[in-house]
């Protein structure tokens, strides 16, 4: 499953417009309809979201890589360990900082300076009920980047195969 459909449409969502759910990043509203929207998950190979690492804030591009996993490229300079939890930083201001995104699940060490970091998305898009799509959020560079100001719910998310 790459993508996913849920019941807000054009009076809410544009594309582009990131979307969350409690347990995390789920993706982007890719196309906007009347009554529905569908949205690219962070698995899709289209996909692209700024991330750091939690506990070192190595950051990197996170790239949806197949149906259920991710990779992001970072520094050989920061130490990355199985299990690491990968977070949005928050840099390309579409998602709010801090909101979970996967854990690592492999390090491939690559030739140069970097490491590719193969990613397990937090959250289940096969058992989704609620989601947020997120209108706005506070820059990165603002303290209170943590706040989003608006996430009108959706419900009846059908996967779109």
């Amino acid at each position: 499953m790459v993508n996913i459909r849920i019941d807000r449409g054009r009076n809410v969502a544009e594309p582009g417009m990131a979307v969350l759910s409690p347990d995390g990043v789920i993706g982007r509203i890719d196309k906007a309809f009347d009554d529905y929207s569908d949205v690219m998950l962070i698995t899709d190979a289209r996909s692209m979201v700024a991330v750091e690492v939690a506990r070192n804030h190595a950051q990197g591009i996170l790239e949806g890589d197949s149906e259920d996993s991710c990779v992001v490229d970072v520094s050989k300079d920061y130490e990355v360990q199985l299990g690491d939890i990968i977070q949005t930083s928050g840099v390309d201001e579409l998602f709010p900082k801090g909101h979970p995104v996967g854990q690592v699940v492999g390090i491939e060490q690559l030739v140069g300076d970097q490491q590719r970091l193969r990613v397990m998305p937090s959250v289940q898009f096969d058992r989704l009920d609620v989601v947020w799509v997120v209108l706005a959020a506070a820059p990165a560079t603002d303290p209170q980047a943590e706040h989003v100001s608006s996430l009108p719910q959706a419900r009846g998310l059908v996967p779109i195969r």
